[in-house]
């Protein structure tokens, strides 16, 4: 039973314990978890010795593939099918200043307190710059269209005149 084995993106200095949590996780029911975590160990030595071969430093980021067979509730490695990809960082840069300018703090006076406060409340003007007012009349259908509710409310109004 073939079962491929992927970390995921993790960086170098966790990939141990990723791995280790990876394959309990894969082998689940199929093999003891002490079988799974003596063969993460034995796979994270492999991958320390590579990882420092090809100075792979611990804020690199590393994805691991790799494919196990389970047999008998024995775990064994493809190491043919061991694959791990590693990402630097490209460029490297350092966040510069924005042109961002904040008000100045100041003092607010009562009196600008009290006047902001009537300029709210105070209704808007006719002919106002910011608002235009408009009148909605509401539009009653034809006397032909008229449903029977619309019969009764119009002979109750009648009746009782309101």
């Amino acid at each position: 039973m073939g079962i491929r084995i992927s970390t995921g993106l993790v960086r170098a200095a966790g990939y141990a314990d990723k791995l280790r949590r990876v394959l309990i996780a894969a082998t689940k029911g199929k093999a003891p978890i002490e079988e799974a975590i003596k063969i993460a160990s034995y796979i994270n030595q492999h991958l320390f010795k590579i990882f420092r071969e090809n100075n792979v430093e611990k804020s690199d980021v590393v994805r691991i593939f790799l494919n196990i067979d389970i047999i008998d509730g024995k775990i064994l490695i493809d190491w043919n099918s061991l694959s791990v990809e590693v990402y630097k960082p490209h460029q490297e840069f350092e966040a510069k200043e924005v042109g961002l300018e904040l008000p100045e703090e100041r003092e607010v006076s009562e009196e600008e307190v009290k006047a902001a406060l009537e300029e709210k409340e105070r209704p808007e003007e006719e002919g106002s710059e910011y608002f235009e007012h408009v009148e909605v009349k509401e539009k009653k259908p034809p006397k032909e269209e008229e449903g029977i509710l619309d019969k009764i409310k119009r002979t109750l109004k009648r009746i009782f005149g309101k």
